[in-house]
């Protein structure tokens, strides 16, 4: 399937000219994408937010967003968050995902309120590769989440995990303070300028999984809200 997605182009000089950056958009409001995304290892999602860092709200351009919409029957991950601020996903359903329905990947000020997530498969058990009874033959990468949430700070209230093969929650470490790059609160000097507020995670519920909620400590991630 195809993917839409919204990503950030950067400049370059060629030929003596030189070409500006360019920053995409997507805002998305009452509509349904249904099976979309390209199968494979990559995340190569249904919706995508690709590195669009915290230039998509500069000039006083609102953040994209998905809100009040459907994704459903992918062929990958559902909506995927990679080095973009402030994407703002609200009131959503997402609905047999193969990978996780919702992957917050990088980036900073992600919203995820009132979505409902049901049924994520992992993608070695749809290829026939893994089987479900066996859980050694599944690496952590590649244990599906309903909700995968691997940076912040971010705004994660009143979100239903509903049904995944594997997690419902699932973070790459454990909740702490961090700044916009990823450090810890206590590692910030004056340079770094004003850290980023502390996330939430409330009023959330997750059922009809392996495990409803899981912290993976990670030598690669200093923190995640």
């Amino acid at each position: 399937g195809a993917s839409i997605i919204a990503a950030r182009y950067d400049h370059y000089e060629a030929d003596g000219l030189l070409y500006e950056s360019e920053v995409g958009r997507l805002s998305l409001e009452g509509v349904a994408v249904t099976r979309a995304g390209v199968n494979g290892y990559d995340d190569r999602a249904a919706l995508g937010f690709y590195g669009l860092g915290s230039a998509a709200t500069a000039d006083g351009r609102a953040p994209s967003y998905v809100i009040g919409s459907v994704v459903a029957l992918t062929w990958n991950v559902g909506i995927h968050v990679v080095g973009s601020d402030h994407v703002r996903l609200i009131d959503n359903i997402v609905f047999h995902t193969l990978g996780s329905n919702f992957k917050i990947e990088s980036g900073v000020g992600t919203v995820l309120e009132r979505n409902l997530a049901v049924r994520a498969v992992t993608r070695l058990t749809y290829r026939g590769r893994a089987s479900r009874s066996i859980l050694s033959k599944v690496s952590w990468k590649d244990y599906c989440a309903n909700f995968e949430i691997l940076s912040g700070p971010s705004s994660v209230n009143r979100n239903a995990a509903a049904g995944s093969e594997r997690l419902g929650f699932k973070f790459s470490t454990p909740p702490a303070l961090c700044d916009a790059d990823g450090a810890p609160e206590d590692d910030r000097t004056a340079a770094d300028g004003p850290a980023i507020t502390r996330s939430s995670f409330a009023g959330n519920v997750a059922h009809t999984s392996l495990l409803g909620f899981a912290l993976h400590f990670s030598p690669d991630a200093a923190c995640v809200e």
